[in-house]
């Protein structure tokens, strides 16, 4: 399930320097399997209430999605922002990997007029609405 060592001669062996070294790896697969074997009870994965994202990726529209994520997370919300700068599909991909009920979509067009996206993961729905009503918006969809 693990292991490790000591990798002095590492480096040497593939052309650098000597450098003392430490390695390990543990394979949580397996360390899951076992549990289970075991009849642990493993918890499912937390999810993610809301994933803000940014379209724009400038000033306005990432203090707006940060306003946001910290007044959501204020009422008790699980909420992440990209901070990273990415893509919008990449956007989607880590609000998926992070098993977001909802995804909030700071910029474009609408935000110029005080409005964003949001689109319900499960279904694709989206809504485009005041940036203010998106905490009545996520309460009445009982989050």
């Amino acid at each position: 399930m693990c292991g490790g060592g000591r990798y002095d001669g590492l480096a040497d062996d593939i052309g650098g320097v000597h450098v003392p070294a430490v390695g390990f790896a543990v394979g949580i697969e397996r360390i899951l399997n076992a549990l289970e074997a075991q009849g642990e009870e493993i918890a499912p994965p937390e999810t993610l209430d809301v994933y803000i994202a940014d379209l724009d990726n400038n000033a306005a529209s990432a203090a707006a999605a940060f306003n946001l994520t910290v007044q959501l997370r204020a009422m008790g919300f699980r909420v992440e922002q990209d901070l990273l700068g990415r893509s919008l599909k990449s956007q989607f991909k880590q609000a998926d990997r992070l098993l977001a009920q909802f995804v909030v979509i700071v910029g474009g067009e609408e935000f110029q007029s005080g409005k964003v996206a949001i689109r319900r993961m499960a279904d694709g729905e989206q809504s485009i609405l005041p940036l203010t009503d998106v905490k009545s918006f996520l309460l009445e969809n009982e989050l």
